[in-house]
């Protein structure tokens, strides 16, 4: 839809929508951009998978709190009992990744 009514998409860019309504066919809503700001605008609108409803995803919000919550079993324990790298684990500790998480 770009090309025919706007022109050319330039090697290494994207299209970005700029509504968030789904059946919109508006050309005029159509702007060029790159992954990064179309990851951005994702993001920016919240229309991310987080946690539970991410398919990627292997633990439940609930783990996460009490993972966040034990300060005392090792990290190495805590990737054991929840079938996680450590890696992991220090990434939630250190809220790289389920920061959206509230204790």
């Amino acid at each position: 839809m770009y090309k025919k009514f706007k022109g050319e998409i330039p090697i290494g860019m994207v299209i970005r929508h700029t509504c968030d309504n789904r059946k919109c066919i508006n050309p005029e809503h159509l702007i060029i951009g790159t992954h990064q700001e179309n990851m951005d605008d994702r993001n920016k609108r919240h229309r991310t998978a987080l946690g539970e409803k991410n398919g990627r995803n292997k633990i439940t919000k609930s783990q996460v709190i009490d993972i966040l919550k034990d300060m005392e079993t090792p990290v190495a324990k805590l990737a054991e009992r929840y079938n996680l790298k450590r890696g992991t684990i220090y990434d939630i500790k250190n809220r790289k990744i389920w920061a959206w998480v509230k204790m």
